[in-house]
Parts: C-alpha cells; sequence; structure tokens
C-alpha cells in the first residue's frame, strides 16, 4: 500500500516536469549475481533528471529475452556485449559527478538492505527509492 502511492505520487510529479535535463539507461544486477550467468536477470530503466529531481521508467525485462538468445546457440556474444554495456555504464557513474550518477549508487546501496525483492515487485522498490532520493521525511508524512 505504502510504496503503490508513493509510485503514484512519483508517476503524477513526472507528468508534472518543466524539463527533462538528462538521461541514462541502467541495468541494475544484484551484487551477488555473476554478470556473465545472470545477466537476464537485471533490470533494465532509464533515469531522467528533470529540473533537479530523479525519475526513472522501467524497461521491458530482460528475462524475457532469455530463451531467445539461448535458442541461438550465441550466448556468449550476448553475454559479451550485456557486459560491454555495464563496464561503461559503470564508468559514466564513476567518471561523472550528476545527479543521475549519485541516485545509481543511492540505489545501489539501498536495494541490499531489503535481502531480495520479488522481480513483480522491483518496480514499486525502485520508485521508493526514487522518492527517498527526491524528498524529505515530511513529504513522506504528507503522502501516507
Amino acid at each position: 500500500m505504502f510504496r503503490k502511492k508513493i509510485a503514484t505520487f512519483m508517476e503524477e510529479e513526472y507528468l508534472n516536469r518543466q524539463e527533462t535535463i538528462a538521461y541514462e539507461e541502467y541495468i541494475y544486477l544484484e551484487r551477488s549475481k555473476d554478470p556473465k550467468k545472470n545477466i537476464f536477470d537485471g533490470y533494465n530503466f532509464l533515469t531522467f533528471d528533470y529540473g533537479g529531481k530523479i525519475y526513472n521508467l522501467l524497461m521491458p525485462d530482460l528475462s524475457r529475452f532469455k530463451p531467445y538468445f539461448s535458442e541461438d546457440g550465441l550466448n556468449e556474444v550476448y553475454y559479451k556485449e550485456f557486459k560491454n554495456f555495464l563496464r561503461v555504464s559503470k564508468l559514466q557513474k564513476n567518471s561523472q559527478n550528476g545527479l543521475i550518477y549519485d541516485f545509481w549508487s543511492y540505489l545501489e546501496d539501498l536495494l541490499p538492505k531489503y535481502r531480495g525483492i520479488k522481480r513483480e515487485n522491483f518496480f514499486y522498490y525502485l520508485k521508493e527509492a526514487e522518492f527517498k532520493f527526491n524528498f524529505d521525511c515530511k513529504k513522506l508524512k504528507e503522502i501516507v
């Protein structure tokens, strides 16, 4: 209930935004998972900086593509491409000091504290992180 209210609030905030300053694509993969073996377990999303606030748009679930990539026998090629993407994202995150990269660091520190998130609920945890990053506890009390 609490996370659904936050998600609804964040969606409304985004619809009322003034401008988008920057955006980046990101794949979040739990630290305990090996990217080479579990890349399709990652969560792919776009992160927007709109006037000093963060908004995330969850992309299609990567796990739905796993059977297709396995069928053609080119698993290693796909894993290499994803690994390159992850490496580029990590380099960008480490080399730039923008709001988007600050959010990604915040997210990577926050999510492991929950000790496991069901795939169907990831959206709500992402929105909770987005909210906590953008607003203080006072705003949370107003919404809930």
